[in-house]
């Protein structure tokens, strides 16, 4: 669906309207996003993926799928018996949001690999053609 703005007072109530979304609804974005926009020149930009499947994990969760609940949200705000017991804030969604994009990072995919290795596998890049 296409949204026309006809007026100047349509678009305030717009601009009003997703300020308010914004508001209320958690983002999951880490606090450095700018680096899943680099380009490295044809190479696999890492960060953009781990930062982009962690916003499929999480944002959008169809209501079939625990409830409409995000992954981040049914770790950190789920009781011992499973169910929720608060609401997931901004702060905790960032905070997440950065450490996943991180270990998409240099470091954080070092990380991986001798945590993947200490586990006794090995990461191996696929061959493509």
């Amino acid at each position: 669906m296409r949204l026309e703005i006809e007026t100047q007072e349509e678009l305030a109530a717009a601009i009003a309207a997703v300020e308010e979304l914004r508001r209320r609804s958690v983002r999951h974005v880490g606090v450095s996003h700018g680096r899943t926009k680099v380009d490295y020149g044809g190479l696999v930009n890492r960060e953009k993926i781990f930062s982009d499947q962690w916003r499929r994990e999480n944002e959008g969760v169809p209501s079939c799928l625990n409830g409409g609940k995000g992954v981040l949200e049914l770790i950190v705000c789920s009781g011992e018996d499973g169910r929720l017991v608060r609401d997931l804030t901004q702060l905790e969604a960032a905070v997440a949001a950065t450490v996943v994009q991180w270990l998409g990072s240099n470091v954080g995919w070092c990380f991986l690999e001798q945590c993947v290795e200490g586990c006794g596998y090995s990461l191996v890049r696929r061959k493509t053609k």
